[in-house]
């Protein structure tokens, strides 16, 4: 007597419970799937402070940064500013500095039409 039998199920009952959760567990790796893409732009859009993470060493590419409270920056809006990150170090105003507190990815620039 094979396994499904044991359970009272014919071998076509079994095929059809099989197909059924194969169906359901593909549903359930999409919806995964758009919850981590959900994740990941939900991640883009905050802030990091620099005490959690840097951004990757190694890398050139600019971000939104917060810096501390100066009187050199007398034109910046709340004290954030665009920088490069370079390498390993953040770069603005055309000088070295190391008073950033928080980072973000830039947004993505608005498409036509919108």
């Amino acid at each position: 007597m094979s396994m499904y039998e044991n359970i009272g199920m014919t071998s076509l009952d079994y095929i059809e419970e099989i197909l059924h959760l194969r169906k359901a567990l593909a549903e359930i790796s999409d919806e995964c799937s758009k919850a981590y893409d959900k994740i990941a732009n939900l991640e883009q859009q905050r802030w990091i402070s620099i005490k959690d993470r840097m951004p990757e060493k190694g890398t050139y590419d600019r971000y939104l940064v917060h810096v501390e409270n100066t009187t050199n920056f007398n034109r910046l809006l709340d004290n954030v500013i665009i920088a490069l990150w370079c390498d390993d170090d953040w770069l603005y105003d055309g000088w070295e500095d190391n008073r950033v507190t928080h980072w973000m990815a830039l947004p993505e620039p608005p498409t036509k039409g919108e």
